[in-house]
C-alpha cells in the first residue's frame, strides 16, 4: 500500500525535462558540458524554439563565450555555429548580441584552449556562410 502511494505521488511529481529545457536549464548553471543537447541534431530540431524571450537564451550563449572555463566556452562557441547553421538569419541576431565578434577574437587568442579555438574555427566559418540552402545543395 505504501509503495503504491509513493508511486502515485512519485507520478504526480516527477517531470521528464525536454531536451530544449535541458539545455535552458544548463544555460542558467553557466557551465556547459558537452552532451547529445550540443550536437546537430538537437539544434536541428530546437533552433526555431531558441527566438523565445527576444533570443534570450542566444545572450545567454555570447555570454558564455566570455566564460573562464576553457569547456563552456568551447560549447558555446559550437552551439552557436550550429544556431546560425540552422535558425534562419541566425548569423544575424549572433551578430546582433555581439557573438560574432567575441568568436573572431576568440579565434585569434593564442591562449585559448585547443577545442575553444577548432569550435571557434567551426562556429566562424557557419557564421560566413550566406546561403546553407545552396550550401547543402552543393555538397
Amino acid at each position: 500500500e505504501d509503495i503504491e502511494w509513493l508511486e502515485e505521488t512519485l507520478g504526480h511529481n516527477f517531470k521528464v525535462l525536454t531536451t530544449f529545457e535541458r539545455h535552458e536549464q544548463e544555460l542558467i548553471s553557466k557551465k556547459l558540458k558537452w552532451s547529445m543537447i550540443h550536437e546537430e541534431i538537437f539544434w536541428r530540431e530546437n533552433a526555431l524554439k531558441f527566438q523565445h524571450n527576444n533570443f534570450s537564451s542566444i545572450q545567454k550563449l555570447v555570454e558564455l563565450l566570455k566564460s573562464e572555463d576553457a569547456e563552456t566556452v568551447a560549447v558555446a562557441c559550437s552551439d552557436i555555429g550550429y544556431f546560425v547553421q540552422y535558425f534562419p538569419n541566425g548569423k544575424l541576431i549572433v551578430e546582433k548580441y555581439g557573438g560574432k565578434s567575441i568568436i573572431l577574437d576568440l579565434l585569434n587568442d593564442k591562449g585559448a584552449a585547443p577545442e575553444v579555438q577548432k569550435q571557434a574555427l567551426s562556429a566562424c566559418s557557419k557564421i560566413m556562410v550566406t546561403n546553407w540552402d545552396s550550401f547543402k545543395a552543393a555538397t
